[in-house]
């Protein structure tokens, strides 16, 4: 069963931002932004919605938390969402901020979007 922790659940001049941290059955780790309001509509459309994810698998999520850590850990996908969720809690941008860390340390994953 997924375990699911809570980054931002914001508003901010009307717009909405939820980022959440979900540790997958298998081990990886999902990192999903739901965007929605008058900046979103401004862009894809009235009344439409944006999300974005990435998804770690479960032998990059070992290296995630090698780097977040600095050794490696029992359960490293739910260790990392704790921490991403702890150091990111409320931050409009976690998604985008947590995106830039997997690449600055060339951490694997797949990313995607929906509006």
């Amino acid at each position: 069963m997924s375990q699911r922790y809570e980054i931002a659940d914001l508003l901010i001049g009307g717009n909405t931002i939820n980022v959440t941290a979900t540790v997958e059955d298998d081990g990886s780790l999902t990192i999903f932004d739901l965007s929605f309001g008058p900046s979103a509509d401004a862009f894809y459309g009235a009344g439409r919605d944006v999300e974005v994810w990435l998804t770690i698998p479960p032998d990059a999520v070992s290296r995630l938390a090698n780097c977040l850590f600095g050794q490696l850990v029992d359960n490293p996908a739910d260790k990392a969402a704790r921490h991403l969720a702890a150091n990111y809690q409320g931050d409009s941008k976690a998604y985008r901020k947590i995106e830039a860390f997997l690449d600055q340390n060339n951490i694997q994953y797949e990313s995607a979007m929906w509006t």
